[in-house]
């Protein structure tokens, strides 16, 4: 059934299964140079800033932003981020969840956590959850172009404030 609609991806010790829409759209994107993005968020001032300044990047577009609750799973689901940047502070176990949510139905989702938190154990317990990002909410802006340039390239990236704190392996 899958045989011919399907393409496997190893991430970690899981298989997983990837449409090749999901592939073709990926491929549309990367041609186009744009990077797709959707931003969850609880907090309306912070989604706004961040819509505000990355959409005046030609490289970035942001497709959606959406509180963190069972909405933003199927935001994911419907919208197809390159980039998911994902609020994990109000509600951790939540973030920490919708990690695994995210990736299981959409394995080619880059996510970025966005924390207020910047120890390097808050960093390095949400890139074993499968985060290929995370910055923090006092982050220059460059270093959030930077963060979804980087992820969005196949690189793992933490933000200096969270890496350069003690014992974070270097991982930028």
């Amino acid at each position: 059934l899958y045989r011919h609609s399907v393409y496997h991806l190893c991430r970690s010790d899981e298989t997983v299964r990837v449409s090749k829409r999901q592939l073709q759209n990926k491929n549309e994107i990367m041609e186009k140079g744009e990077i797709r993005i959707l931003f969850i968020d609880s907090h309306l001032l912070a989604r706004k800033a961040i819509r505000d300044i990355l959409s005046q990047d030609k490289r970035f577009q942001i497709i959606g932003e959406c509180l963190e609750d069972d909405e933003s799973i199927e935001s994911v689901r419907k919208l197809n981020p390159d980039i998911v940047l994902l609020n994990i502070d109000m509600t951790m176990i939540y973030g920490m969840n919708a990690i695994g949510q995210i990736l299981a139905d959409n394995p080619l989702a880059q996510i970025i956590a966005v924390s207020m938190r910047n120890t390097p154990a808050d960093a390095n317990k949400i890139m074993e959850l499968g985060a290929k990002g995370y910055v923090t909410k006092t982050s220059d802006i460059k270093e959030f172009v930077t963060a979804i340039v980087e992820v969005e390239n196949g690189n793992r990236y933490i933000c200096s404030e969270a890496s350069t704190q003690n014992n974070l392996p270097d991982i930028v």
